[in-house]
């Protein structure tokens, strides 16, 4: 019992299996044995940011850092809070700090790439990407890393060269080619482009130079803009200062409130801001209604949404599933959600489990029948295995029971547009992992040719 080493152990044991309490509890056990443990205080710190409690995340993050000033890892989690919270100047500077200790921190330059792009600076987070692509391949060959920071430098350069082009529809959906978004979606290889249509954007004359040779400040808003392209106008603007906090109010209302959901600032502006031209959108269409325009269509409402999406976060590739490459299309990519994942449970999703895991019980029953992994109807033949299926209490039980492999079913989705049988909802996926004991119950929502066709 008094084991610092065993406690933060089975505080990580914890902690690897979402299991948020008992970690906590086995974290302070160890500073109350050794108050100095700054590992411990970090970890504190990690939980409380992954259960959206930012103060006490900060606070004992300053703990770790009170204790070893110099702490990398501390530095590193501060600039994930703080990035997490839609806060990316102060983010970047933590991500600083930690490269001025450990320059090789790859984590820690990606990220401040990320703030950098967000903000703006896009030569200075293109540089970064750089250092960061032809860094040597890491320790556990994890490339990862390396491959998102090959797509997120393009798109760097992209938005570095469209800064004058209005944010309508098609921005990024049109113009990067639909091999470059599908391999940045799944963080494939950049060499999967090679023999590819896509054409990077020339990055020598992206960054602006002054009469004596020296590149400008990297600033979106300087000088005046091309011919036809009206002034940007900054929060200085009364008006604009009006709109932005009517954003704010607005976007506050879309946040979850709920453990996993850090309060982003940036994104909650975002929001607010895609809300209020949704209205104006809204609004302009009535007008023209009244002198016999076209329907609005559902795409052009939604993409209003996307495109903000697109641009509140460069870490985030976000895009139209029908714009991706065609077999990609139709094999259906689309989201994966996972609630429980191996043994871990992951907290921001899985207050969903006992809910999806009861309604993907009651739907086998109910129909007799899942899919397997080739899509193939797999129906339940005796009465024990139907016993079995309906007595089971955990994954691993459902998995045995259900005997077919990697399975799914598809909740109902009731029509609201006239009778009809019930479309395809959401995808309920029971999986085996490689792990011991590990097994994965996810939502998926597979966006095929014909699913898009029926919806629409």
């Amino acid at each position: 019992p008094g084991s610092v080493q065993g406690w933060k152990m089975l505080g990580l044991c914890y902690m690897c299996a979402g299991e948020c309490p008992q970690a906590l509890a086995a974290f302070r056990q160890c500073v109350s044995l050794d108050p100095a443990c700054k590992e411990a205080w970090n970890l504190i710190g990690q939980i409380y940011k992954e259960l959206a409690q930012a103060e006490n995340a900060m606070e004992h993050f300053s703990k770790a850092l009170a204790v070893d000033p110099g702490f990398v890892s501390a530095h590193r989690y501060v600039g994930m809070l703080q990035h997490g919270l839609g806060k990316h100047r102060e983010a970047a500077r933590h991500f600083s700090t930690a490269l001025s200790y450990d320059p090789n921190m790859l984590e820690a330059r990606f990220m401040r790439a990320v703030c950098l792009h967000a903000l703006g600076h896009h030569r200075a987070a293109a540089a970064d990407y750089s250092a960061v692509v032809a860094a040597p391949a890491p320790p556990d060959d994890n490339s990862v890393l390396k491959h998102l920071a090959h797509y997120q430098r393009e798109g760097c350069h992209f938005v570095r060269a469209n800064l004058d082009v209005p944010l309508t529809g098609g921005f990024i959906d049109d113009k990067l080619h639909p091999l470059f978004k599908e391999a940045w979606c799944k963080k494939l290889p950049p060499s999967v482009l090679q023999g590819s249509a896509h054409k990077p954007t020339p990055a020598d004359n992206l960054w602006t130079k002054d009469k004596s040779g020296v590149a400008t400040a990297d600033v979106a808003c300087r000088g005046a803009p091309p011919e036809g392209v009206p002034r940007c106008r900054t929060l200085e603007d009364p008006a604009v200062a009006q709109l932005v906090e009517a954003a704010e109010m607005v976007g506050k209302l879309l946040h979850y409130n709920c453990a996993g959901f850090l309060p982003n600032a940036r994104q909650q502006r975002m929001g607010g801001l895609a809300a209020l031209a949704l209205a104006q959108l809204t609004q302009q269409q009535i007008k023209k209604r009244q002198m016999l325009s076209p329907v609005l269509g559902w795409r052009d409402v939604i993409d209003v949404a996307v495109r903000w999406r697109q641009v509140s976060e460069p870490n985030d590739p976000v895009c139209w599933v029908d714009k991706l490459t065609p077999r990609e299309f139709e094999a259906g990519f689309g989201s994966h959600t996972p609630m429980m994942s191996g043994q871990t449970k992951v907290v921001r999703y899985y207050p969903n489990f006992d809910k999806a895991f009861h309604c993907l019980k009651h739907l086998a029953l109910e129909r007799n029948h899942v899919f397997n992994a080739a899509n193939k109807k797999v129906t339940f033949e005796s009465p024990a295995q139907r016993a079995a299926i309906d007595m089971a209490e955990d994954c691993g039980a459902l998995y045995t029971a259900m005997d077919c492999g990697d399975c799914w079913l598809c909740t109902p989705c009731e029509r609201s547009s006239g009778p009809g049988a019930p479309l395809d909802g959401t995808r309920l996926t029971l999986q085996k992992l490689r792990t011991p004991d590990g097994y994965e119950l996810s939502i998926r929502t597979p966006c095929t040719p014909s699913r898009w066709k029926e919806f629409d």
